[in-house]
């Protein structure tokens, strides 16, 4: 919010009304003398439109630094899990109740950051940043944030895969939104379902494949908790092997 105050400032004072005294109330100002310099209301529109183009575009990109900044914060805090080293049992359940108040604070602020801040809003598409595509000089900056969603959303939703799983016996509703995630990549007004069928130089098979390995990595964790809680059921008959998930804390 202070870096789109401050990037808006000067929109907001060429936009404030003008001292009486001012030349340009008066109408001798320097821009009208000009005559390559456009004063037509459609001119200053544009320009507006563009520089509000830009400052949407700058805060969406500060949007992906700061939820990868916490997302590296979280993997750190995961891997702190407490483990039995020969301590004794109280002071050991201590430690791992004020691992899980961090872990759960630092998985919930890394959700909203990667699925708020990046997934849910479109992230640098034409439309979230207001970008007209009839202009000349949009089709080169369309295909370079057009390259930068093919990149980092695949990437999101496989980060965000892992900390609902990774989190699933700490925070219990994560392993049934491991799961839901399904719903947010195949929205059709997103269309993150194309964007993880589309094969890049970093996966020319795309990351379609993995996310479906994700879902079956799930989906079988669910029926293996809902089996335990229930007596005289058989085993299920194929477990997803570890290697097959792509989530990691890279």
């Amino acid at each position: 919010d202070f870096v789109q105050q401050e990037w808006l400032k000067p929109m907001r004072e060429s936009a404030s009304p003008e001292p009486e005294n001012s030349p340009r109330k008066n109408g001798s100002s320097d821009a009208a003398m000009d005559p390559f310099v456009d004063t037509t209301n459609s001119g200053l529109q544009d320009k507006s439109k563009e520089t509000q183009s830009h400052v949407y575009e700058y805060i969406h990109l500060l949007s992906l630094c700061d939820a990868y900044a916490q997302y590296a914060t979280w993997a750190e805090t995961a891997c702190k899990r407490p483990v039995d080293a020969g301590r004794p049992g109280a002071r050991l359940h201590i430690q791992w109740l004020e691992w899980r108040d961090l872990v759960t604070a630092s998985t919930e602020r890394t959700v909203h950051m990667l699925q708020a801040k990046l997934l849910e809003v479109d992230w640098l598409s034409a439309q979230s940043l207001c970008i007209d595509d009839s202009a000349n000089a949009a089709a080169s900056r369309l295909e370079e944030l057009a390259r930068l969603r093919e990149i980092y959303i695949p990437e999101t939703v496989v980060r965000l895969h892992s900390v609902f799983f990774t989190t699933r016996d700490v925070v219990s509703q994560n392993l049934k939104r491991s799961l839901d995630l399904s719903q947010l990549v195949a929205d059709e007004n997103l269309g993150i379902y194309r964007l993880m069928a589309k094969p890049s130089p970093l996966y020319p098979n795309a990351r379609l494949a993995d996310f479906m390995d994700l879902m079956r990595r799930s989906a079988f964790e669910i029926l293996r908790v809902q089996q335990e809680s229930q007596e005289n059921k058989p085993p299920l008959l194929v477990e997803p092997s570890l290697a097959d998930s792509t989530s990691s804390f890279t």
